[in-house]
């Protein structure tokens, strides 16, 4: 019965409320890579990542109204104010309108990281082939490569940058994934030369992704 309601439940968010859950959307800012409690979700078109991690990683001081489910941001001399469900938010008491509102999901409360990053002065580019969106806080206009590595696409000077992965175990990785994805660390076994010990090095670099 629980099982039927959870695949209910998550049925209805993919076919009514346009979400797409996309934990495989890396988001780059000043060139590290961003890390948050719930993972980045498409919702209509839009980005959308943990309200208080977006905010405070561009430097702004957040306060939240739970009363009215708003929150303020200020950075400087600007004012962000944001009402959750509400697709006119404000920046600098001018209204903005918002492709997607603010939402509650799971107990999370999201918001669209575009709009934030871009009302705080950001500079924000999508990389739809990687799924990768970077974000420079100065403005520059700046993209970022991804700081993982994903071992069952990557090409071989990609896959180089795994730690004791040469052009031979590299080019051995690419017609290993033909037959087989890699799906885990204990996977890398299967390349000549990655033993258990190497495998556990690599593990611990934490830069591939499957």
């Amino acid at each position: 019965m629980i099982k039927k309601l959870i695949f209910t439940t998550t049925l209805f968010l993919l076919l009514f409320t346009g979400v797409t859950f996309a934990n495989d959307i890396e988001v780059i800012l000043d060139g590290d890579t961003m890390q948050f409690s719930v993972d980045p979700r498409v919702i209509d078109g839009s980005t959308m990542v943990p309200l208080r991690s977006i905010f405070e990683a561009l430097g702004a001081d957040v306060k939240w109204d739970q009363k009215t489910q708003t929150v303020t941001a200020k950075k400087a001399d600007t004012t962000v104010v944001l009402t959750i469900g509400k697709k006119t938010a404000y920046v600098n008491n001018k209204s903005q309108e918002l492709t997607t509102p603010g939402t509650v999901i799971n107990g999370s409360t999201l918001v669209p990281l575009r709009f934030v990053s871009q009302a705080l002065g950001a500079y924000v580019h999508w990389n739809g082939t990687d799924r990768i969106v970077s974000i420079s806080s100065d403005g520059s206009q700046v993209t970022y490569q991804s700081n993982y590595v994903k071992i069952n696409t990557a090409t071989i000077e990609q896959l180089k940058r795994i730690l004791h992965i040469d052009d031979e175990r590299a080019a051995l990785i690419v017609e290993l994934r033909k037959t087989r994805p890699f799906a885990s660390y204990e996977d890398l076994t299967r390349i000549k030369g990655i033993g258990e010990v190497r495998a556990k090095e690599i593990k611990a670099q934490g830069i591939i992704k499957f």
